[in-house]
């Protein structure tokens, strides 16, 4: 714009107004943190965890002509909270795009298109890919409602031994081992506790009775393709429903209701902040929101 005033600055340690002011080096525009974001979201299923939609990923959904899919940022413009649904901007009449003029956004990790539960968007880059990577330590929780795949479909119980078969490793394919860091059975009671506002929708339109399948919580450092399906099909067994609980460090909540957002608490964030940053390497260059500064996690 002619109309702005242009400052040169040689002094690295002045300071600016990042809502107000911009910065360019050679002539191009340097984007700034601009504060925190941690927006946690409660994902119906049939939702997909996606910010672009790629054709490849299209093609795929649209040959099932039962699941009548949306994508994540639709669901996310459509929260009950102006606040966190002002992120997102509709581009089409089904197409919705992060509102660039507010901030950037990145989902932690996905969720499978048919599994409901936690996901966290944010604009903290660092965190967003330590929470995904195994090395972090950082363990999600899920509840699977599962069933024996042999006729009569109750005729098998998951026990004690599946759990500690799972927890001992199964080799899933291609060399690749999936090892949860815990497996428990629970009843239903625990279930419809642990799973709370989510409960109704998790049991919803089920393929039998529910007397027939059984819930079990799983706790893992790593995530593959379909990994809980897929471990829990090797023993013998279908996995009917899937939700993630916990996004790992205590990020939890059964009262958030399907398909509503929130904010993550400044004690949440701080508590995944002491999760990640004692793994993290020397080279690592973090920004620290809660400072307005860069640090290095070893001094």
């Amino acid at each position: 714009n002619e109309n702005q005033m242009v400052t040169l600055v040689n002094n690295t340690t002045d300071k600016f107004d990042p809502e107000h002011e911009s910065v360019l080096f050679d002539q191009i525009p340097v984007r700034m943190p601009r504060g925190p974001v941690f927006i946690l979201l409660n994902k119906p299923r049939n939702v997909l965890s996606a910010l672009k939609l790629d054709p490849t990923s299209m093609r795929k959904l649209d040959k099932d002509a039962d699941l009548n899919w949306v994508s994540i940022l639709q669901t996310l413009s459509e929260v009950p909270s102006p606040e966190i649904s002002q992120f997102v901007t509709r581009t089409g009449s089904s197409e919705f795009e992060v509102d660039a003029s507010k901030r950037p956004l990145f989902l932690v990790g996905r969720l499978d298109v048919d599994t409901q539960g936690l996901i966290l968007f944010t604009n903290d880059g660092f965190l967003s890919s330590a929470m995904t990577q195994p090395v972090f330590k950082v363990c999600k929780e899920y509840i699977a409602l599962i069933i024996g795949t042999r006729l009569p479909r109750f005729i098998d119980q998951f026990g004690v031994e599946h759990c500690v078969k799972l927890e001992s490793g199964v080799v899933l394919g291609c060399g690749n081992i999936a090892q949860p860091k815990y497996v428990q059975v629970l009843s239903s009671k625990e279930a419809r506790h642990q799973l709370g506002a989510s409960y109704e929708s998790f049991v919803n339109k089920l393929e039998f009775d529910l007397e027939c399948y059984q819930f079990v919580k799983i706790g893992l450092t790593q995530g593959k393709y379909r990994e809980v399906r897929r471990m829990i099909r090797k023993l013998g067994f279908y996995v009917s429903r899937l939700a993630r609980l916990s996004l790992g460090a205590g990020i939890r909540d059964s009262e958030l209701q399907i398909g509503h957002a929130r904010f993550l608490s400044d004690t949440e964030v701080s508590r995944l902040y002491s999760q990640i940053l004692p793994h993290a390497l020397p080279t690592d260059v973090i920004y620290d929101f809660r400072t307005e500064s860069w640090i290095s996690p070893i001094e």
